[in-house]
């Protein structure tokens, strides 16, 4: 923290401005087991936005015990890892009756008079107090929680509330300028992925081959296990449909799962598996990816995708996701899927196997999946040009600004 702060700002302890994880009022044992209240799953509160981005009215007797109550205005703050490795925090706004339940895991931190939610809440966005409350961490492994003391004894800066009111307002105008530079920075990586949809029409065009059933190339298709996402008791993980977004499996995109031994191993993932979305929007259901990189420990899959185990001696598996990505494949995936609302369509196994994809020599699959990486690898450096994490660091520069008295 800056020793040079403007000469009107204070230095306090969190508890000297906010009460942490204040007790129920007992005015709550008065209401009706039917008084309707707002419970926020701690799924619903966005790391990348910092707010509430869903939330669920239910009647006070189902939340009154086991769950952890605020109010608006309050600041509810993550304690858990990995929930607040990147700051899993929102100020909470438009509460039914003004009264708010959610995850045990989450801190709250309620404002006294002298200090805004904006500014409370800015601050324990900030990376610097992230990396502080981690090193404070207790807790076994993978379960570890910051403690209320941390957050109550933190030093935090404070200005007078029109100062507060005038960095906000500035807080809040710089940020929506990185949005923009967010946007315009998404815009360009469509283009981007235009040209590797281009690159994969070309290289189907210039095909002369037979087809092939997927049916006559495959040994194998399973759907994987859903399984709710626990994000205190997990001991494995489960992938999401984001996984599937790209040619290359992207094993980051998981979530905490609580796993049995037995389907652990029934569903892990393993290096070149090859992976179907089998429910999507009409866009993306049936998209093929393939894990080229060793698997991570008690991962599976979910029943929204299938693997498909390819006959070796018939297709190359990196070929058979990419071939799966063809244009005239996708259009065949799609007529297949079926569903009675475009945002959600599905594809069964069986209609999958009767989708034909173009099948050349082994050498040949081969050649065009160097082709197709080297079109990746192109295109890979130009999305390296829009970097999301440089964009990020512009908001933590904005937020280290702002609470060293210099914006």
């Amino acid at each position: 923290m800056s020793k040079s702060l403007p000469l009107n700002w204070e230095i306090c302890k969190f508890s000297d401005v906010a009460q942490i994880n204040p007790r129920r009022p007992s005015e709550l044992s008065e209401l009706p087991a039917d008084y309707p209240v707002t419970f926020v799953p701690m799924s619903s509160v966005s790391e990348r936005s910092g707010s509430i981005e869903e939330v669920i009215e239910k009647p006070l007797s189902e939340v009154k015990r086991g769950f952890t109550y605020f109010a608006e205005n309050d600041v509810i703050f993550a304690k858990i890892t990995p929930c607040m490795q990147n700051g899993k925090s929102a100020i909470a706004r438009n509460l039914k009756n003004g009264l708010g339940f959610g995850s045990t895991e989450f801190h709250v931190i309620r404002p006294a008079a002298k200090v805004l939610p904006e500014w409370l809440y800015y601050f324990v966005r900030q990376q610097s107090f992230l990396d502080e409350a981690k090193s404070h961490f207790r807790g076994s492994a993978g379960q570890q929680r910051v403690p209320s003391e941390f957050i109550s004894g933190h030093k935090i800066p404070l200005p007078p509330l029109d100062e507060q009111r005038r960095i906000v307002g500035r807080i809040k105008e710089c940020l929506g300028r990185v949005d923009e530079i967010k946007r315009l920075r998404e815009e360009a990586q469509q283009e981007v992925n235009a040209l590797q949809a281009a690159s994969l029409n070309e290289i189907e065009k210039g095909l002369s081959c037979p087809m092939a059933k997927v049916n006559d190339i495959i040994e194998d298709s399973q759907n994987g296990r859903s399984i709710r996402s626990d994000e205190i008791n997990y001991n494995g993980h489960v992938l999401t449909l984001s996984a599937i977004r790209t040619l290359e499996l992207d094993v980051e995109q998981r979530k905490p799962v609580q796993l049995t031994d037995s389907i652990a191993e029934k569903y892990e993932i393993k290096t070149n598996d090859v992976f179907i979305s089998r429910a999507n929007t009409i866009e993306l259901v049936g998209l093929a990816s393939i894990l080229t990189t060793a698997a991570p420990e008690r991962t599976i899959y979910p029943d929204l995708m299938i693997k498909l185990t390819p006959i070796l001696a018939k297709v190359r598996p990196k070929y058979l996701a990419l071939a799966l990505r063809f244009p005239s494949v996708r259009r065949q995936i799609q007529y297949h899927a079926k569903g009675s609302s475009q945002s959600m369509v599905k594809i069964s196994g069986a209609s999958l196997r009767e989708v034909a994809i173009p099948l050349p020599s082994l050498d040949e699959q081969e050649a065009i999946v160097a082709k197709a990486d080297e079109a990746r690898n192109v295109t890979a450096l130009l999305k390296a040009e829009f970097d999301q994490k440089a964009v990020d660091g512009l908001t933590q520069a904005i937020l280290r600004k702002a609470f060293a008295g210099e914006l």
